[in-house]
């Protein structure tokens, strides 16, 4: 094995291929940056989003220190803030 071998670190797309961009699973990991980007929404909104409330939703997953969001959870997330009509408007 040669120095150059031994040097290279492995990318974490490497080590975690389910964050891998071509994945096109409901399950498919997000980092915070990517999760906004599916979200269409500034970086820092989901950012103060789940750093000033309780850390519950969008679920996240932890792998080490970092913190990845599936696609699945980011939708629930969306659905459960969506507003529901609640009556009917009469005609």
């Amino acid at each position: 094995m040669t120095n150059s071998n031994k040097n290279k670190k492995k990318k974490p797309l490497d080590l975690y291929p389910e964050l891998n961009d071509e994945d096109q699973s409901p399950n498919k990991l997000r980092t915070l940056a990517q999760a906004a980007a599916y979200l269409n929404v500034e970086e820092h909104t989901l950012h103060n989003h789940f750093y000033r409330s309780d850390k519950a939703e969008p679920t996240p997953t932890r792998i080490g220190g970092r913190v990845y969001f599936s696609e699945t959870s980011l939708d629930s997330m969306v659905n459960k803030h969506t507003l529901k009509p609640n009556r009917k408007l009469s005609s």
